[in-house]
């Protein structure tokens, strides 16, 4: 819930019982001197529009016809264990021993606190590759006891390896459908680890984050199921506003993959990137690569 002035603005997942998904929008309360008056977000039909109460005026603007949304939540919306494990956003500070020159640059796609939702049991994780590097990389992510799960064992649950294209930009790993599920409300930490010089461990490149998996209302997911099957452009924007950072994240970047230069998700893919200050990364490519399992 967010203050402006004296107009308060909710979203579908603090108040879902003011959201309606037919028509699209959000209620906004409007503060006067005898009552309380709910406004329909889609009454604007244009940016600045303002409706008067009377009392007090509102002004409100139009959403995006692709994503954007009132988004009031946190992408941090859990606690990580403490397990002074390498973060994701990480920054300079120089290689050590054999690693390149520039791949303390490496940077995970996640949020500032490296610690994100999904409601996937198989979610995918993005990293930044600065330069042209060919080296090998290892992924992996590994269930973590937490406050939640305190006698859950410490257990790796993927890996994977592949060898870096040599050429800068976005690499992908989705954890396959294969294996079992991550499971909902455990802690796990993901991590791609540059090879710079094999069986030492201390001559890499560590960068991750925590995921934690949650449920969706089933009133969300009737939503996105609709969405899937007719207009897949809505998908980030849905997860977006439940908070759910790596599905918003996945769904804009495989529109933009299928839709390379499209302007209005290229916009998108931009705007979401700056809610986390990582839009530095905005016109870097994707790169494929081959992974050994």
């Amino acid at each position: 819930m967010q203050w402006f002035g004296k107009i308060i603005f909710w979203n579908a997942a603090t108040f879902p019982n003011y959201y309606d998904s037919a028509k699209g929008w959000y209620l906004i309360m409007a503060r006067t001197k005898s009552l309380l008056q709910f406004i329909p977000v889609s009454l604007a039909v244009c940016v600045g529009v303002s409706v008067s109460t009377g009392f007090s005026t509102v002004v409100v603007a139009q959403q995006s016809s692709l994503i954007s949304q009132q988004f009031g939540g946190s992408w941090s919306a859990f606690n990580p264990p403490n397990r002074g494990l390498p973060g994701g956003r990480q920054e300079g500070g120089g290689v050590r021993g054999p690693c390149p020159n520039g791949s303390e640059d490496m940077t995970a796609l996640s949020p500032q606190s490296d610690a994100g939702l999904t409601s996937s049991g198989q979610p995918s994780f993005y990293l930044y590759v600065p330069k042209e590097i060919s080296l090998p990389m290892e992924f992996s992510i590994s269930e973590y006891p937490d406050e939640n799960n305190p006698k859950a064992e410490e257990k790796e649950v993927y890996k994977t390896n592949f060898n870096l294209t040599g050429k800068a930009g976005i690499i992908k790993v989705s954890l396959p459908e294969k294996m079992a599920g991550l499971e909902v409300g455990k802690s796990y930490y993901w991590s791609f680890s540059l090879v710079c010089k094999p069986n030492a461990k201390e001559a890499s490149v560590i960068r991750g984050g925590w995921v934690q998996r949650q449920n969706l209302r089933s009133s969300v997911l009737q939503e996105i199921q609709a969405a899937a099957k007719n207009s897949p452009e809505k998908l980030p924007g849905l997860f977006e506003r439940e908070g759910m950072w790596y599905d918003a994240l996945a769904t804009i970047a495989e529109l933009r993959s299928k839709n390379p230069g499209k302007t209005d998700i290229e916009k998108e893919w931009e705007r979401l990137l700056n809610t986390v200050e990582l839009g530095n990364l905005v016109n870097e490519e994707f790169i494929n690569y081959t992974a050994s399992n």
